[in-house]
């Protein structure tokens, strides 16, 4: 299999590392673009061993190019590709936020294409992305998308685009909500009179316990809050001030509402 990145920054750069280190694909099974004399070229030639050229290698056939550039460089960029691709069956893969494969089958009229919104944590191995296919998948496509993208994390199909905006307001934007929280918790320890090296270990190290506790445990959210919830306790008192006539529940209601309706505009 022949894979070409268009771009490799923090996203394509975390499938192109997760793709080598799960043994799946060899050095040589992977390109990227890169705009000619970026330092990003040799850097990304040096970090992974793979071949990064500065334009589109006419010479070579590849069975999927993956966009990993900016949704607002496309209009820019895709004429090209679409010219590079008239006639073959390669498979146009997208991370971009906000693209609809009807934009995108507007450059690639006959081609498969598979919009997949992943999310930061594919850094550590733990992105959980969603797929939409515009056009059925051979059974050697679905297998190399399932194979790219279960390299770092997990993957779900869907069967409606739209859904696509409700998922980056949840998974692909979620990590920020998760760092901004984690955030607070610092600056609030910071106010009770810790320093802030201790008061960003207990709050780091308090979710990311909290985290595996929640992957292992096989019981409900609620059953968690109770292990550590006394009646007329410390953390009661806290989860109190939270839960105040549904607060923090409207609150979290109104921030995935307003993402998902920035990612329906993005993609009109």
């Amino acid at each position: 299999m022949q894979i070409l990145f268009v771009g490799c920054g923090n996203m394509g750069g975390a499938i192109v590392s997760g793709m080598l280190q799960s043994c799946n694909f060899a050095k040589d099974e992977i390109s990227a673009i890169l705009p000619l004399h970026s330092p990003d070229m040799y850097k990304t030639e040096k970090r992974f061993g793979i071949k990064v050229y500065n334009s589109f290698p006419s010479e070579r056939n590849f069975d999927a190019i993956l966009f990993a550039v900016k949704p607002q460089t496309f209009y820019e960029i895709l004429p090209s590709y679409r010219e590079a691709l008239t006639g073959v069956n390669t498979l146009v893969i997208s991370i971009a936020a906000g693209k609809t494969t009807k934009y995108l089958a507007s450059f690639f009229s006959t081609q498969p294409i598979v919009r997949v919104m992943p999310n930061i944590n594919a850094l550590v191995g733990k992105s959980v992305s969603v797929a939409y296919s515009n056009k059925p998948l051979s059974s050697e496509q679905n297998e190399l998308v399932q194979k790219i993208f279960t390299s770092v994390g997990t993957l779900n199909f869907v069967k409606d685009e739209n859904i696509l905006n409700a998922v980056t307001a949840v998974s692909g934007s979620g990590p920020a909500y998760f760092f901004q929280f984690v955030e607070y918790m610092i600056d609030a320890a910071i106010q009770l009179g810790l320093d802030d090296k201790l008061s960003h270990a207990l709050a780091t190290e308090t979710f990311i316990g909290s985290a595996k506790l929640l992957e292992n445990e096989k019981v409900s959210l609620a059953e968690l809050r109770a292990y550590v919830t006394s009646p007329g306790g410390t953390t009661a008192a806290a989860l109190q001030v939270f839960n105040e006539n549904d607060k923090l529940k409207a609150l979290a209601e109104a921030a995935l509402k307003a993402a998902c309706k920035r990612a329906t505009e993005l993609s009109e």
